[in-house]
């Protein structure tokens, strides 16, 4: 059978698929939006993109089946990867296909934790900044239906805080404005909105970033140090406090490692302070701090300064606790000290007083740092001394670290700063004449002396001076001098020298004690005054005139005699042709007797007293002894003396006797010792 075209012809059915792009309101369209077709087979048969208007049309389809899935997206918008099936089954129709896309939009919650302990923390701000560093804000509705905006976000007991609404794709910056108390703020973080964000979907709240952000607690550290080693010191009671509340934070015992203390809050001020302080130390001064905002440790350091010791040993510049009076003299006084800080300055302030009267004579200061802890330094007091004589001075020294008093030394007692200007005075006494020897003269010269160190040996070198010349006295040439060593009990006694010499080559007139006072060679006091009459002793002449008592004439060869006291003979002396007898004696007491008379003249025998001070006039006493002559008896026949001597005794109505004690004037000196 033969079938014929009868001009019939089949028309292959084709459609077209047409896409619309809008948000989730159904109205806005979303350009840029790419699709893929793809047959059953899984085939791609094209892409296609929306326009400004959100539509995207394929071409002609043929009859079939097609699957359409979304490719990519704008970056504000979640990708749809919901996979479309259509079906092309009449010829020339366009099929509609509306796909709605949402924005990408993710809540943030914040964990703030403590990054040590990984514990949670409440009371931290936040904010959220956009990228013109504008403040992202949320309205919302609370509990009272009232609108309110957020913009800050406060964590919670639990340490959480979230927006109130979704954030929008785009970069944001998460800002702490506040820490939690005790905790440092975090460096801004930056994140990203968009759909690579990773989130957790939340029952009810929905796509949410979870951001945990660990905070570091402020770290402060107290240690105790000794100032003066930089070593730990243990067991000293410290206190730190609130200041503004004066809540104790913790009290502690030292130990060799620092206390931490953790969570201090920022900008707060806390005081450290010494409860009691360590045996052998100052009490410190407390410590006030605040806190500041660093991530670093900080350390507060306590320092205790040990107690200074300072010793003090004071001597002349002759190396000798005494020393000759000048006007310009000087004490060094070597402080010995202990426990002072390396490197430190140091003032030194010192006080020479008078022990007596505690009256200041000289200050001095000086300013040193020292290199050891340990060491000495001198301290030199010039003053004049020779207003000083006989005084006690003890050297007061302070020690100094800026404007505190860290050591003294002041005892008036202690002599090893105590050092002397001695003063000598002297007190001479004649010995009474030896009847055996009769020109031999002993005298002692008593020398009292101040301000001499007890134990210790000093020598007295004394001798005679002729006070007249103002020269030494010289017998046969040679000086006459003594020299005593002596140690002292006390600081203040006396010293007897002796002196003996043979007199008879001197005249009458006055004799004076020089004395030097020796410590190790060195003279540290004298007196020397050739005017001071305790240091003075004279020699005096007795001048005896004898006379007949009518004619006045001088009677030679009449003998006198001169006792001691105890009516021994000292010395005898006869009338020369001008009637004159002479004694030359020192000062002292003496009975004068005419111990022989010449013929037809009777024996004086009245003793007088002679009391010679060294005062008289002249050095001189003088005696006018008149006498008158016995009378001629007449011729009896017998020649009896005692009867002569009875009758001359009767007739002597002619003696006169004359005692001329005139007294010389002296001037005394002003200056005296106490004995």
């Amino acid at each position: 059978m033969v079938l014929e075209n009868l001009g019939v012809k089949d028309q292959v059915i084709k459609g077209k698929l047409q896409i619309v792009k809008v948000e989730e309101d159904q109205k806005t369209p979303i350009p840029g939006v790419v699709f893929t077709v793809k047959d059953v087979d899984g085939n791609l048969v094209e892409e296609i993109t929306t326009d400004k208007d959100g539509f995207a049309f394929t071409s002609d389809l043929r009859y079939g089946q097609y699957f359409i899935q979304e490719k990519s997206a704008p970056y504000q918008f979640w990708i749809d990867k919901t996979v479309y099936p259509i079906s092309i089954l009449e010829y020339g129709v366009t099929i509609v296909k509306y796909i709605p896309n949402k924005q990408v939009e993710i809540k943030l919650e914040i964990k703030k934790l403590d990054s040590e302990t990984n514990e949670p923390l409440a009371g931290a701000i936040f904010e959220i900044h956009d990228e013109q560093g504008n403040v992202v804000s949320f309205d919302y509705i609370n509990d009272k239906k009232e609108v309110v905006t957020q913009t800050r976000l406060i964590t919670n007991e639990v340490g959480v805080a979230r927006t109130r609404g979704f954030l929008k794709t785009g970069t944001y910056t998460l800002v702490e404005v506040e820490a939690p108390k005790g905790y440092l703020k975090t460096s801004p973080i930056e994140f990203t909105v968009d759909r690579d964000t990773e989130f957790v979907e939340l029952p009810v709240i929905g796509k949410t970033l979870i951001q945990e952000i660990g905070n570091q607690p402020t770290k402060t550290e107290i240690i105790k140090l000794s100032e003066n080693t930089g070593e730990p010191l243990e067991g000293v009671e410290l206190r730190l406090t609130h200041t503004e509340t004066q809540k104790v934070i913790l009290e502690w015992i030292s130990g060799l490692e620092p206390v931490l203390f953790k969570g201090l809050e920022i900008g707060e001020t806390y005081v450290v302070e010494e409860v009691k302080a360590p045996e052998g130390y100052f009490l410190a001064d407390p410590i006030e701090f605040t806190v500041e905002e660093t991530a670093d440790l900080v350390t507060i350091t306590m320092l205790n300064e040990l107690i200074p010791e300072i010793q003090t040993q004071a001597f002349h510049m002759n190396g000798q606790k005494e020393a000759y009076p000048t006007e310009s003299m000087s004490v060094i006084d070597t402080v010995t000290y202990q426990n002072l800080i390396v490197g430190k300055e140091y003032r030194l302030a010192g006080k020479l007083l008078d022990v007596e009267t505690q009256e200041i004579v000289v200050e001095a200061e000086i300013v040193f740092t020292p290199e050891a802890s340990s060491g000495t330094i001198e301290m030199i007091f010039t003053f004049d001394g020779s207003k000083l004589l006989g005084k006690e001075l003890v050297v007061f020294e302070d020690l100094y670290r800026g404007e505190r008093k860290v050591a003294t030394h002041s005892e008036l007692t202690d002599q090893d700063q105590t050092v002397n200007i001695p003063d000598i005075g002297t007190k001479v006494s004649v010995h009474e004449l030896d009847s055996s020897n009769v020109n031999n003269i002993v005298i002692t010269d008593t020398v009292s002396y101040k301000q001499l160190t007890p134990g210790v040996e000093y020598t007295i070198k004394g001798w005679l001076m002729d006070q007249s010349t103002g020269e030494k006295l010289l017998i046969e040439g040679e000086e006459v001098f003594s020299v005593t060593s002596f140690t002292p009990e006390s600081k203040n006694e006396s010293v007897d020298m002796t002196f003996e010499f043979n007199y008879s080559s001197l005249t009458k007139g006055d004799v004076v004690v020089f004395e030097e006072l020796y410590l190790n060679g060195e003279l540290i006091a004298e007196h020397k005054d050739l005017n001071d009459t305790n240091q003075t002793f004279s020699f005096i002449e007795v001048v005896i005139q004898k006379r007949d008592a009518d004619s006045k004439k001088e009677l030679k060869d009449v003998e006198f005699t001169l006792y001691d006291v105890n009516g021994n003979v000292l010395k005898q002396s006869v009338t020369d042709e001008q009637g004159t007898a002479r004694f030359l004696v020192p000062q002292g007491n003496y009975i004068l007797k005419e111990t022989k008379a010449v013929t037809l003249y009777a024996i004086n025998q009245q003793s007088i007293e002679l009391t010679l001070t060294g005062q008289e006039i002249d050095h001189t006493v003088s005696l006018v002894i008149d006498n008158k002559r016995l009378p001629e008896l007449p011729k009896t026949g017998v020649d009896d003396p005692g009867l002569n001597v009875a009758l001359g005794s009767l007739f002597v109505g002619g003696l006169f006797l004359v005692l001329s004690y005139a007294y010389k004037r002296k001037e005394r000196s002003d200056e005296t010792m106490e004995d």
